[in-house]
């Protein structure tokens, strides 16, 4: 996955002005970028307008809006918390193309919590994620071959992911690969989380 790093606003001066110019030209890419600016303030009183323009970006079809307005209904960022409306916008913008889409909408498939589980399209959107070089989709991988979720049940293949992953940086599939590469046989993952719930954007990713 290209990551684009952005300095995160944290002056809401600029932002208000900023906000005048997208008031003037509210394209959905535009409202888009207002709505990471507003979240980097991490002013909670502000998080309503947030979700606004998201909602604004999504209508007009921006699939990362779509996808970050799904993280807003999960957490009740802006918005009244709906967990159920926010794994449906997950899949509706990983059916758009969003990547941030595809990963929360995987994640919550595979985690069946929120909504029935349904290994494989979650195997489906974490796969398009993972081709990306997203660490956490690729952990998510390792994990659907550890416990054969939708797919055959290969170690081989699940510690390829984690070794993969873990390489990235990613602190999960660190302790997933140790684990599993120390065991003789089947790990015992019985007492670990599988996975937990996407986060909120990070500011310094950008879809």
């Amino acid at each position: 996955m290209k990551v684009m790093v952005r300095q995160p606003v944290t002056d809401p001066a600029v932002v208000d002005f900023i906000k005048e110019m997208v008031i003037k030209n509210p394209k959905p890419e535009n409202c888009y970028n207002l709505a990471l600016m507003i979240y980097d303030l991490r002013d909670g009183s502000r998080y309503k307008e947030m979700a606004e323009y998201l909602m604004k970006a999504s209508d007009e079809g921006h699939a990362d809006a779509r996808a970050i307005l799904g993280d807003c209904y999960f957490y009740g960022l802006g918005v009244e918390q709906d967990q159920k409306k926010a794994v449906e916008l997950f899949i509706s913008a990983a059916e758009m193309g969003s990547l941030m889409g595809c990963y929360s909408a995987g994640n919550e498939l595979l985690i069946g919590k929120v909504v029935d589980a349904d290994y494989q399209k979650a195997y489906t959107y974490l796969k398009k994620v993972a081709d990306e070089g997203d660490d956490r989709a690729i952990n998510s991988l390792g994990l659907m071959y550890l416990f054969g979720y939708h797919v055959k049940k290969d170690l081989r293949k699940a510690k390829r992911y984690f070794k993969k992953s873990a390489m990235l940086g990613n602190e999960q599939a660190i302790h997933n690969y140790g684990k599993l590469k120390a065991a003789s046989k089947d790990a015992d993952f019985s007492d670990e989380p599988i996975l937990k719930p996407s986060e909120m954007p990070k500011e310094d990713v950008e879809g």
